[in-house]
């Protein structure tokens, strides 16, 4: 009641995509109003390959053809951590990841969905975000936020994400500022960068 002609709260979730779950997530979005929907793929459609432990060719194609398929439905409107494969996958980058990335950022440049940079790596060394993959990712007109992912609330603006905004300067990225959403939930574009 107090903040409430200053703050607007989105209902919304990271969640996979899987196809089993779709008609869960339209009702969702259709009949409980969720807003905003997050594609983090920690697995393949089938859910059988953990994208935290993939170390082949084959496991990694399989991860970028559910991506694609998944951002394809129009549920996703953000891209969590594409580069969370970078777990354990054994290069930092190899022709086969920039096959598949190269699908998976033309698709996001087509459907203009945003690319998240997961702050998370920064406080765990999780192997991403991946230098190689954003570096790769600069060849696509893509739309780039940083997403603190804190999942304790003194971690919502701390000294990573300062860490994480540099980083991305020193790459040469630009990253879009998150608010207002309306336009771009309401399918427009987002708008205001700054390097």
């Amino acid at each position: 009641e107090l903040y409430g002609d200053k703050i607007k709260i989105y209902k919304g979730f990271e969640c996979e995509y899987l196809p089993e779950e779709m008609e869960n997530y339209k009702y969702l979005k259709e009949e409980l109003g969720y807003e905003f929907l997050i594609m983090g793929q920690h697995c393949d459609k089938t859910g059988q390959i953990n994208s935290f432990n993939l170390t082949k060719p084959d496991e990694l194609k399989a991860y970028g053809d559910s991506v694609c398929e998944g951002l394809l439905t129009g549920y996703f409107k953000l891209l969590a951590h594409p580069d969370v494969i970078f777990s354990k996958y054994p290069v930092m980058w190899d022709k086969t990841c920039e096959e598949v990335f190269g699908d998976v950022f033309e698709l996001c440049e087509k459907l203009q969905i945003p690319v998240e940079i997961n702050v998370n790596g920064f406080r765990d060394n999780r192997g991403y975000p991946n230098p190689e993959m954003l570096k790769f990712s600069r060849k696509y007109d893509l739309i780039y936020m940083i997403n603190t992912d804190a999942h304790d609330p003194a971690k919502l603006y701390d000294e990573k994400v300062a860490e994480c905004e540099q980083w991305c300067r020193d790459l040469g990225l630009s990253i879009t500022q998150l608010y207002p959403f309306d336009k771009a939930l309401n399918g427009g574009k987002y708008k205001g960068t700054y390097q």
